[in-house]
């Protein structure tokens, strides 16, 4: 685990530290806990190498997360947390040019009793606050349900960003599950004054505005330079690395791209013997990889939900944490470095750009035509129809806040606010709950997520993104060596959009009949049907919804009471295990 809260009371560090190893279900982490006249903290040690915490008689430093720090020490043995001391007593608040990737800092002053408190980029890890004034309390920290039950909060469910969750799978920003806390802006530098009872934010240091036409072939020579920078020194020091390999293509340049030096070790995790690990032994056999299995149990997720629910908290579904069980399994934990490849779909391959007109055939968008063209209307994007199942004042206020969320965005992004509106901050991305989890058990290292991975996604139009255009580009190179091995979704990823249609066509096509003709029912994919786990453990998870009383929490969310048998008729898969999961937070903040 690598949580931490902080609180502007005095004497009350111990609270926190009990509190915090509620969220660490198993024990992998001692708590530390500190105070004095700038108030109490608790938090978990880093297990990020070089990235211990430091105490002087002047202040308090630390780090959560594993950024690269890009300065003039390039010490491999240099503690992170004290090359950004060297950068801070330098007064250089370029956070973004030299704290790269997912990270919190936080530094205690003690001869100010002051709290400095700087967030990532893009909200990779979260950052939450309470500071209501009649508590005369400021409560921060990184798991938003501790922030919760730190400040008294945690009794408040907000009833608009539960229904928010369930419906669109994310809490719109900077709202929570609670009333009274909420998420802090990314890229920004707080602080707090105890004696004030408020938290203020200095300075936001970045915000991913949109710019002026950019050279493709410019934008696409820096992403790959800088992705292959960045892999480089995330497995510096590192004898060997895991990465998560699979049928895709992102692993293979992770692969193609990684220091010789390393030894690479590929790692899957899948339900069946199915066409995703065939393609992957190849992969493994081109780039002369070992690979580990984990092949999940029918109730895997299940067999985990509440751990991986407390790890999680309520902020994000705990479903995409799918190597949280196998961690230990496969020994992740032992690894400097475990690799994905997350966020290259969503920022560099246009996976969120709508098309208002459904151009789209097998994953070729042959005309782009957004919902931010020409002015063209979200609203029907934003105003889904409503649930049944959802009251109607409740679901207009999620529409509300949604529509708020994507005019701020618009206010920096006016060409791709809908776009962007999934995915500024990180929360609104409902597939970073991958590394929500992940971050918090393993050194889990996702180079598609560093700095300027992501100021050449804000760069780059959306016409660069779609077709794998940008992206093909850059990485073309590091995938020759496995030309010829398709991707699960059917093409070869050596080539363009273009020249894959009619390959893909062809694949698919063949693919189809084949399992038409054997009647195959081997879940071909890497992820879980969701839809079969519910409906093969219906009597568990009914039982387990009565026991948390979960129709009760529910009540005054939808239209009609419905018990938790007709829970399970209404919501769809995905839906029942995020109540599933709220329920489970409650009854663990609440006994």
């Amino acid at each position: 685990m690598s949580d931490f809260i902080y609180s502007s009371k005095k004497n009350k560090s111990r609270e926190l530290q009990q509190l915090l190893k509620i969220f660490d279900p198993e024990k992998r982490k001692s708590a530390v806990a500190a105070e004095g006249p700038w108030g109490s903290i608790a938090f978990f040690e880093n297990h990020y190498k070089s990235s211990e915490w430091i105490e002087t008689d002047d202040y308090i430093a630390i780090l959560t997360g594993g950024p690269l720090i890009k300065t003039e020490n390039k010490s491999f043995n240099t503690n992170r947390v004290q090359k950004i001391i060297n950068e801070w007593n330098k007064k250089n608040e370029k956070f973004d040019e030299y704290i790269d990737g997912p990270f919190f800092f936080c530094l205690i002053d003690k001869n100010e009793n002051k709290i400095h408190a700087v967030t990532d980029l893009m909200g990779f890890i979260p950052v939450y606050y309470s500071a209501e004034g009649d508590t005369e309390e400021v409560v921060l920290g990184t798991h938003v349900d501790a922030v919760a039950k730190a400040s008294h909060c945690s009794g408040d469910i907000d009833y608009v960003s539960f229904a928010d969750l369930i419906v669109n799978k994310t809490i719109t920003y900077p709202h929570t599950m609670y009333q009274g806390v909420f998420q802090a802006h990314p890229a920004s530098h707080y602080t707090v004054e105890p004696a004030e009872h408020e938290i203020k934010k200095n300075r936001c240091y970045w915000l991913p505005k949109e710019e002026n036409r950019q050279n493709l072939d410019e934008l696409a020579s820096r992403l790959e330079k800088s992705f292959t920078q960045s892999l480089s020194q995330i497995t510096e020091g590192c004898a060997s690395a895991a990465v998560f390999v699979s049928g895709g293509e992102d692993s293979r340049i992770v692969l193609d791209a990684m220091p010789r030096s390393v030894k690479r070790v590929g790692h899957l995790f899948l339900d069946d013997i199915n066409r995703e690990l065939t393609i992957a032994k190849k992969t493994a056999s081109v780039y002369k990889i070992d690979t580990k299995l984990g092949l999940r149990a029918k109730s895997y997720y299940l067999d985990q939900w509440l751990p991986v629910s407390l790890a999680q908290g309520s902020s994000s579904p705990a479903y995409h944490a799918h190597a949280y069980g196998m961690s230990r399994f496969l020994g992740l934990d032992q690894y400097g470095a475990v690799i994905g490849g997350l966020g290259a779909d969503a920022y560099l391959k246009g996976s969120r750009v709508k098309n208002v007109h459904k151009y789209k055939f097998w994953g070729l968008k042959y005309r782009l035509d957004t919902l931010d063209k020409n002015n063209s209307s979200s609203d029907f994007f934003l105003e889904n129809q409503s649930p049944s199942f959802i009251g109607k004042n409740v679901y207009e206020a999620v529409v509300k806040r949604r529509k708020k969320h994507k005019d701020y965005i618009a206010s920096f992004r006016p060409a791709s606010a809908v776009e962007w509106s999934e995915l500024w901050p990180a929360s609104m991305n409902e597939s970073m709950s991958n590394f929500f989890v992940h971050r918090r058990v393993f050194n889990n290292y996702e180079p598609f997520l560093q700095n300027e991975v992501m100021k050449i996604a804000a760069a780059a139009p959306q016409e660069y993104k779609i077709n794998r255009q940008l992206f093909h580009r850059a990485f073309r190179k590091h995938l020759k060596k496995s030309w010829y091995v398709s991707h699960t979704k059917g093409q070869l990823p050596y080539f363009s959009a273009k020249v894959n249609f009619p390959i893909m066509a062809a694949i698919r096509t063949k693919r189809s009949l084949v399992e038409l003709v054997s009647k195959s029912k081997v879940n071909q994919d890497s992820w879980a049907d969701f839809d079969q786990l519910v409906k093969d453990h219906k009597v568990y998870v009914t039982e387990e919804l009565q026991q948390l009383n979960a129709s009760q929490l529910l009540a005054p969310l939808f239209n009609k009471k419905m018990d938790e048998e007709e829970l399970l008729e209404t919501l769809s898969a995905k839906e029942i295990l995020i109540v599933l999961q709220a329920a489970m937070l409650q009854n663990s903040l609440n006994s």
